[in-house]
């Protein structure tokens, strides 16, 4: 029986050993500066209203999204939405709670970004603050 045991626990340890070299390479990524920026200035009361959006917005252009609110129950969350080479990171501010900061990172890391994905990346963001825009009393900016 301790056999079958540990037969059980070693997938979750190698999991668990995968998820740590993940963590610990993420924190290595977190030099990387977004390419383009907005701003989202939202009652946190909207926050469903919110993924929604960002829910149709991944649908109509075949991003992958996940949104976590960390088990606060809201208080704070985070989006990703990836596709190719572009990542979305939306990121609640726990300090000031009406704004979502959205960045546009390439994932290819090319320096400097190449033409066609800054082309990319401004059509997403041209067509999220229009997603965006249609909850009401929500301010996005560029920055």
């Amino acid at each position: 029986m301790p056999a079958r045991l540990n037969r059980r626990r070693n997938p979750f340890l190698l999991f668990c050993l995968f998820l740590g070299l993940l963590l610990i390479v993420g924190c290595e990524d977190q030099g990387q500066l977004p390419v383009r920026t907005l701003r989202i200035t939202i009652n946190p009361s909207q926050r469903h209203e919110l993924f929604s959006q960002l829910q149709k917005f991944s649908e109509k252009h075949d991003l992958e999204i996940e949104i976590s609110d960390y088990g606060t129950g809201g208080e704070s969350y985070a989006v990703w939405m990836l596709r190719n080479s572009i990542l979305i990171a939306a990121l609640h501010n726990r300090h000031d709670r009406d704004i979502v900061s959205v960045g546009f990172y390439d994932q290819t890391r090319a320096d400097p970004v190449s033409a066609k994905t800054l082309e990319t990346m401004d059509n997403l963001l041209t067509d999220l603050v229009s997603f965006i825009s249609e909850i009401p009393n929500v301010t996005v900016t560029e920055e």
